[in-house]
């Protein structure tokens, strides 16, 4: 069975490297779609991310999203996932990771 969904760990680290990199965040947010997250939460703080950008032209940070979502408690746990996750500077290896999960789906 393919799995569909992408894994939460991996998306803490493609969350964070797009709330630290303009153009790793273009990209993803041109392929990644909703159905392939698993789970609300994470739906709507990518969502966020992609509507803060396309409004302001700017990344937010982790402080603006907090600011937005105050009320969420599911959502301030996973921004703090998210500021406590740990990137490197090989963004490539997850862009390559995120190419073959968009590949498996589609072949």
């Amino acid at each position: 069975m393919i799995n569909r969904f992408l894994d939460e760990q991996f998306l803490l680290e493609l969350y964070k490297s797009c709330l630290v990199s303009k153009s790793f965040l273009e990209i993803i947010s041109r392929h990644l779609k909703y159905h392939f997250i698993p789970e609300e939460t994470y739906k709507k703080i990518f969502q966020k991310i992609v509507q803060d950008y396309e409004l302001q032209q700017e990344v937010p940070t982790i402080g603006s999203l907090s600011q937005h979502f105050t009320n969420n408690e599911n959502v301030l746990k996973i921004l703090q996932k998210i500021r406590n996750t740990v990137i490197t500077e090989k963004k490539d290896i997850l862009l390559k990771t995120f190419e073959k999960f968009l590949i498996m789906l589609l072949s």
